[in-house]
């Protein structure tokens, strides 16, 4: 009888772990998809950002969130390209400047935090091959190239792959 006992408490509690288990698992899943989800929202909006203030805005908005939300590197990147994008459709030559060097000090930062990811790589050179020459950001150009040339091979990540493919067809930088 004491057995029986001793089964039937363990039991609940066994089936409540694989409940724990199967909960937290679908739940880390879920935030991976959204994570993902999130990334290539702002890989769209990147595109187009440079395109018109309203797009701009609208970049910037969707990094602000995405930043909040989830503050990886990646998304550090995204903020401070968007910050430095909406630089170039402000009036004010106060809030250019600011805005631009904020940006400009966000991507610097994610990449000490991830130096190795191709992604933010790709987003710093995009500014950095636009940004005007008097800006002084543009150190980094070959480095960045040197280093998305060496590791384009390696992605797995097929929506990264074409996005960077993508920025290497479209752009005179390479």
């Amino acid at each position: 009888m004491v057995r029986i006992v001793i089964f039937w408490l363990k039991y609940p509690m066994q089936k409540s772990k694989l409940k724990y288990s199967i909960f937290i698992l679908t739940f880390f899943f879920c935030v991976k998809m959204m994570n993902a989800q999130d990334v290539l929202t702002l890989r769209d909006a990147f595109k187009v950002a440079s395109q018109s203030k309203a797009q701009s805005q609208k970049f910037l908005e969707l990094a602000e969130d995405a930043y909040s939300e989830d503050k990886s590197a990646v998304k550090q990147g995204y903020l401070g390209v968007a910050l430095a994008v909406s630089a170039s459709f402000s009036k004010n030559i106060f809030t250019k400047i600011g805005d631009f060097n904020k940006g400009k000090k966000m991507i610097d930062q994610a990449i000490e935090v991830d130096g190795k990811n191709i992604e933010l790589r790709l987003i710093r050179l995009g500014i950095q091959a636009n940004a005007p020459k008097i800006a002084g950001y543009y150190r980094n150009i070959d480095e960045d190239k040197d280093f998305i040339k060496k590791n384009l091979s390696k992605v797995n990540d097929q929506n990264l792959k074409q996005f960077i493919q993508g920025f290497i067809d479209d752009t005179d930088v390479f």
